[in-house]
């Protein structure tokens, strides 16, 4: 038995060696073969051996035999197993290839795209025009573009991997080291003349710090552009700049000429013509005297807007904020125009809102300016019919709204697009009957602009034209004269020719409480005094063509309270005996104020003694000034001996002593011999100059208050024929009180010598009141 199972083991321990060299299919195979060998050996055996035979089999054998069956199937499902792992083993290596090779693939289709990417930056920076160019924190290139090679004449190999080194300009600093990009500043850019192939040319340079993976300075990219035609077109620029700065200064200089030297002889010629007129003289002779004097205004009014269109084109236009009432602006120059009007047979009428009625803060002198630029348009163009001024608030009320409307020739659509245009008018026939600058309505459209308004026309060919302007404005208190309800109750009847005049005058009485109605021609007055009981009437002298003094009596035999006022023109004065005698109870004179109106309807109706009615102000024609109980003496500084002669003359009309010198020098040597209560001082003299004379007045004063011997500031006012806007600063600069333009205005000098009385110890001076 020990003998059978040694045998066994080392049958067993061969096999296994045996099994151990050969490959796993061969295992198999040897196993599946082995185990049907023994299969079949054993069913043989089984099946034909006798019993006997197979009983006489000895154990040891027995055991053998069964051993080997078992130690096959062991091994044959071992190996099974092993196989079994085996499949296992080898599918997840199929998957681990399978992806390894997806990895593959996807990193050579990333390379390509990386590769592709990099040929299009690449040729998208060489295709450039700036010079693109990379440099290491040691100032070695590590990359330039096409375009850097073409500009500095190298190739990348010449220049990859050397410092850089670019010659600038002797008189260009370049990028200082201190502007150098950093982390506190990644990003500089700067203009350099740089030399090239081409030789000296100006670039552009924006030089920022490309970072490392660790976020780190890591490499300084420069970008250049050539800007050496723009730096070309900048210089040619500021050449033309300075050019026009040089021209626009010539102008002005010339403008100022200009104006000293044509308003220096209008004034003695105006002046004069004023002068005359206040002489007495035959009809013919007042109608030359007036003509001069017209012609003499026109040519002023050319030069005045050729002046302003300058300031507007200069950028020196200066508006000033003060406080002033609409309606008696407009008011004040509807009486301006009147005249004019009258003489050409038309009318004009106005009407205030009463919530324009309160003073506001604006540039009063620019509002009318451009108020009468308008109006005065109206009544040049405006044959027949009348003219009609309105101011009322605009919108929500921020803005008030000047209105002119004429029954002139209109204006075309055509010709509306550009009537505000500089040197445009309407018709360059209308240029020739009319005349004109065609700078009015560019200067008008300008001012309103600059003060923060609007302007427009509206107009139909043939029927007329209305002008409008709104400006911003604000509230400065309430109106100097207000009409609120002092006529409630009363019904008045408004009769007149001008239909535009009656509807306003109706507004202004039905604004004060009354209970007025207007109409249009004298039958329909008649109608109407027939038909309801009126207290009073206020009509034109004729009603179309035909007197009015019949309706008036026998209006007054029905009603003995009845009271009537008669509306003239300021030509018509001569007849007020007339009307007294017809029953006219008092007259207003055209364009009439609506607080005249007012006043003058209450004082008729109380029955209250008749003053005179007038609304306009000032002394008749011809009528001699009222002289004042005190005069001034004056010291006139005026070199242009006309002049002197105008001015001696209205101060000594308005009775002040007037002594005059020829020059500053001559000044100062008559204030040193006696006082002077006011000097007129012109600017422009020979010898020593307004201005350089008013100094030294001014510093001898101060010297005396620093003895202690304070003299009295002497009043000193400008007497100019400068008028751009900044001589007045220059006056008033130089120690001057106050500014008077030539031609001289009578009643703006008397305004100036009002200010100023004997014993005058302290002044108001200019520079505060400015």
């Amino acid at each position: 038995m020990a003998e059978t199972w040694q045998w066994f083991t080392r049958w067993q321990g061969c096999l296994w060696f045996a099994l151990g060299l050969m490959s796993t299919r061969d295992v198999v195979w040897l196993y599946m073969g082995m185990l049907i060998a023994v299969g079949l050996a054993l069913g043989v055996m089984l099946v034909a051996a006798p019993r006997a035979l197979i009983e006489a089999i000895p154990g040891p054998l027995g055991l053998a035999l069964a051993g080997l069956m078992a130690v096959v199937m062991l091994a044959f499902i071992d190996t099974l197993r092993r196989l079994d792992l085996l499949e296992t083993h080898a599918s997840g290596v199929a998957h681990v290839k399978a992806d390894l090779e997806a990895s593959v693939r996807a990193l050579q289709h990333r390379q390509r795209e990386l590769v592709a990417s990099e040929q299009r930056f690449r040729g998208l920076v060489d295709a450039q025009g700036d010079v693109i160019l990379r440099k290491a924190a040691d100032g070695r290139l590590t990359f330039v573009n096409d375009a850097f090679c073409i500009v500095f004449g190298v190739t990348r190999d010449q220049v990859i991997g050397q410092r850089l080194s670019i010659e600038a300009h002797p008189d260009e600093s370049g990028a200082p080291n201190a502007y150098a990009p950093s982390g506190g500043q990644p990003r500089i850019r700067y203009d350099q003349r740089i030399k090239t192939r081409d030789g000296w040319r100006w670039f552009a340079w924006e030089d920022y710090v490309i970072r490392n993976e660790a976020g780190g300075l890591g490499e300084t990219q420069s970008v250049g552009r050539d800007i050496t035609d723009q730096k070309h077109l900048e210089a040619e620029l500021r050449e033309a700049r300075d050019t026009a700065l040089q021209g626009d200064k010539a102008k002005t200089m010339f403008l100022a000429t200009m104006s000293h030297e044509i308003r220096t002889p209008m004034n003695g010629v105006l002046g004069m013509a004023g002068l005359l007129l206040d002489t007495k003289l035959t009809p013919e002779q007042r109608t030359y005297a007036k003509a001069v004097r017209q012609s003499g205004e026109a040519l002023l009014d050319i030069i005045n807007d050729i002046l302003d269109f300058s300031k507007i084109e200069s950028g020196t236009l200066e508006l000033e904020e003060t406080p002033f009432d609409p309606r008696s602006l407009v008011e004040s120059v509807a009486e301006l125009l009147a005249p004019r009007a009258d003489e050409k047979g038309i009318e004009i009428a106005v009407y205030a809102h009463p919530r324009a009625a309160a003073r506001i803060a604006a540039d009063e002198g620019r509002v009318r300016q451009v108020l009468i630029n308008l109006a005065g348009n109206a009544v040049k163009f405006t044959d027949f019919g009348g003219v009609r001024i309105v101011v009322q608030p605009d919108g929500d009320g921020r803005f008030l709204r000047f209105e002119v409307q004429d029954t002139g020739v209109g204006i075309s659509k055509e010709a509306q697009a550009r009537i505000f245009d500089v040197f445009v008018q309407a018709d360059s026939s209308l240029a020739r009957k009319y005349g004109g600058t065609g700078l009015g309505l560019a200067i008008s459209q300008k001012v309103v602009t600059a003060m923060g308004g609007t302007i427009g026309v509206e107009s139909t060919p043939g029927k007329g034209s209305k002008f409008w302007f709104t400006i911003p404005f604000k509230r400065a208190g309430q109106s100097e004269a207000s009409t609120d309800a002092q006529m409630q109750g009363v019904r008045v009847l408004v009769a007149t020719q001008y239909p535009g005049i009656g509807e306003f005058l109706v507004r202004q009485l039905c604004d004060a409480g009354a209970d007025a109605f207007a109409a249009r021609n004298l039958a329909a007055a008649e109608t109407a005094l027939n038909s309801g009981s009126f207290q009073l009437m206020i009509t034109d002298w004729v009603l179309g063509g035909a007197g009015v003094e019949g309706a008036l009596a026998r209006a007054k035999a029905r009603d003995p309270n009845f009271k009537a006022i008669v509306l003239l023109s300021a030509q018509q004065r001569s007849r007020l005996a007339d009307a007294e005698a017809q029953g006219f109870s008092a007259y207003l004179i055209k364009p009439v104020r609506a607080a005249s109106l007012i006043t003058r309807a209450v004082k008729v109706l109380a029955g209250t003694p008749d003053d005179g009615g007038a609304s306009v102000e000032g002394a008749d024609e011809g009528a001699e000034v009222a002289q004042p109980t005190e005069g001034l003496r004056v010291l006139m500084a005026e070199d242009n001996r006309i002049n002197v002669l105008l001015a001696t003359n209205l101060l000594t009309k308005m009775g002040h002593r007037v002594d005059t010198v020829g020059n500053g020098k001559e000044a100062l040597e008559a204030l040193s011999r006696a006082p002077y209560d006011l000097v007129l001082m012109d600017v422009h003299m020979p010898e020593m100059d307004g201005l350089e004379a008013t100094q030294r007045i001014r510093r001898a004063e101060a010297a005396s208050a620093r003895r202690g011997r304070p003299a009295l500031r002497i009043p000193i006012v400008a007497l100019t024929a400068n008028a751009m806007e900044g001589d007045r600063q220059v006056c008033l600069d130089a120690g001057m009180d106050d500014f008077l333009t030539k031609p001289l205005d009578p009643e703006a000098l008397r305004a100036i010598l009002r200010r100023y009385t004997p014993g005058t110890v302290v002044l108001q001076s200019a520079h505060n009141a400015a």
